[in-house]
């Protein structure tokens, strides 16, 4: 257990060591941010709401809704793609595996030093840029907390995602453009820049179907009070299945992948 900390522990010192690259990265935040909401102002110029699937949505909800999605995609980033992608590469995933820890554990536990600090450090200053900027709404300890728990459950189907890509490393030369595919799929059907709620039929029926919407649409619809406690019940429910199921496919992956390593390997 005190390994994982100090693990945790680095890779939040880490984050702090690299400053400059974390104001870059603040003020690519910040402009995107920006550039999202002046389109959203524009688009509600002539009319105070729009339609959607599940009602009349307000521009105020539209904007709260863009500042979490953007504090979403800050808090559950991770480097977990390419960390295995080197690690494959390079062979150091031979020596990962006898050591007395899991690797699962070890990037896990990067993971959570990398969101400790991303919390901290880049979050706070957007959320007062939408605090005194955008007029962000705050809509209740009661939604904050169940959206906390939607929140965590979103960082772990991500990472499940992000290890399940990673792990197709065994059978790839390299999967970045994989984690590309799948930043990709999670922005458009997760509903990280445009909610689903504005999606054609089509589309939006297509999203029901896979686990990408629990990741941002659904948390930030418990935030922004859009579903009942009956919706929020089954959001965190459903959530919860597709960890379980992502789970099972990345553990037959990986039964696969170390047999593939050994056969390799000798």
């Amino acid at each position: 257990m005190k390994a994982y900390i100090e693990i945790i522990r680095n890779s939040f010192l880490t984050g702090i060591t690299y400053r400059v690259n974390t104001l870059l990265r603040i003020f690519g935040a910040v402009v995107s941010l920006l550039v999202q909401i002046s389109l959203w102002y524009v688009l509600f110029q002539s009319k105070p709401d729009a339609t959607s699937h599940i009602g009349a949505i307000k521009l105020s909800e539209m904007v709260t809704y863009t500042i979490v999605s953007t504090l979403t995609h800050i808090i559950i980033s991770n480097q977990v793609i390419m960390r295995l992608d080197n690690k494959i590469k390079t062979g150091q995933i031979a020596m990962d595996l006898i050591k007395p820890m899991s690797l699962k554990a070890i990037l896990g536990s990067e993971m959570i030093g990398t969101t400790l600090y991303n919390v901290i450090f880049r979050s706070l200053p957007i959320l007062l840029i939408g605090i005194f900027l955008f007029s962000f709404q705050f809509s209740g300890w009661l939604n904050l907390a169940f959206f906390i728990i939607a929140l965590f459950n979103a960082a772990v189907i991500f990472f499940e995602l992000s290890y399940i890509v990673g792990l197709t490393g065994f059978w790839y030369t390299t999967v970045w453009h994989m984690g590309r595919v799948l930043d990709n799929a999670i922005r458009v059907f997760g509903g990280s820049f445009i909610p689903l709620w504005f999606f054609p039929e089509s589309l939006y029926h297509i999203s029901m179907f896979l686990p990408f919407r629990f990741i941002y649409y659904t948390p930030i619809l418990i935030y922004i009070g859009k579903v009942d406690m009956k919706g929020v019940i089954e959001i965190i429910l459903q959530q919860w299945v597709w960890i379980a199921i992502l789970i099972i496919i990345e553990k037959v992956i990986w039964k696969f992948g170390i047999k593939k390593l050994v056969i390799q390997g000798g």
